[in-house]
């Protein structure tokens, strides 16, 4: 066998074990043989993080809608900025159109797709897919959310593209499912654990059990948590978010920071106007300024 097809062999073997690590150049470049083959790898790679230097907040990446950080008021330093379907959560057509620096959220596998096929998304750029038990995913995808889970994660590794994967669904069991499911292939994969808010006990042993599942599955995709000023429209206290936040920082990459307005009669206290000031105080107690 020759230097490249060892290499070639090697790297089959790196992606079988690992799935959609994020694999760093350091490691892979000493196999390289010839400037050409570097190049032919780079296309067949999974799915990647776009930034070689991650935006650190606390010493963690972190992920906020548009709609969220303006409700902080621009507060804190983020690695994603999702944008597009969800940020205005009263209508699904109601929102802004996504600004340069920001990623886009898809809620279903077919708009997720012509957006590839039509060159909106390409390769280097993040998505955030958030498909869950809710009117902005079709009932047929609804039915079967891990599959189109599964399908929108290969299309993004196709095609170079960063796919962060926000499942959810109505049970702990089925949330678990297609959290596994997401972490086969997806670049990054986030806990929906924020319904949890308001109970850290509660809070942190969801995170915890899924982060040893998800590791029994791939041993080093990127994970974050979901933390909410107002989870399901009643505020938090910044007590539980400290609470919540210390006690599974150690087992995740990074945090996915909610703060949406919630209409009345759903949104009790704070919880319409997003509670920006208990955000801005949680910030401030982790070092956040």
């Amino acid at each position: 066998m020759g230097s490249m097809d060892t290499a070639l062999a090697l790297f089959d073997c790196l992606v079988q074990t690992a799935g959609v690590m994020r694999f760093r150049w350091a490691v892979v470049l000493p196999l390289l043989v010839s400037a050409s083959f570097a190049v032919a790898l780079l296309g067949a790679a999974p799915a990647q993080a776009t930034s070689s230097s991650p935006t650190l907040m606390a010493g963690q990446e972190w992920m906020v809608k548009d709609n969220d950080l303006a409700v902080l008021g621009g507060l804190g330093s983020y690695e994603w900025i999702g944008c597009g379907a969800t940020t205005a959560p009263l209508t699904s057509t109601g929102y802004a159109p996504c600004q340069p620096g920001e990623d886009p959220i898809y809620t279903d596998y077919d708009t997720f797709e012509a957006a590839v096929e039509s060159g909106q998304v390409t390769s280097g750029e993040t998505v955030i897919f958030d498909n869950e038990d809710w009117q902005y995913t079709p009932s047929w995808e609804r039915r079967n959310q891990e599959k189109y889970q599964v399908l929108a994660a290969l299309l993004a590794m196709r095609h170079g593209i960063t796919f962060i994967n926000t499942p959810s669904a109505k049970t702990y069991a089925q949330i678990l499912q297609e959290d596994l499911a997401a972490a086969r292939y997806a670049s990054v994969v986030e806990i929906q654990a924020q319904a949890n808010d308001r109970n850290p006990s509660s809070y942190e042993a969801h995170v915890l059990k899924t982060v040893a599942a998800i590791r029994k599955v791939n041993p080093t995709i990127p994970i974050l948590a979901g933390l909410a000023t107002d989870a399901l429209g009643r505020p938090t206290t910044v007590r539980d978010m400290v609470e919540e936040y210390t006690g599974v920082k150690s087992y995740v990459q990074g945090f996915w920071l909610n703060a949406n307005t919630w209409a009345s009669p759903r949104g009790r206290g704070c919880a319409p106007e997003g509670c920006p000031q208990i955000a801005q105080q949680f910030l401030d107690d982790i070092g956040v300024h």
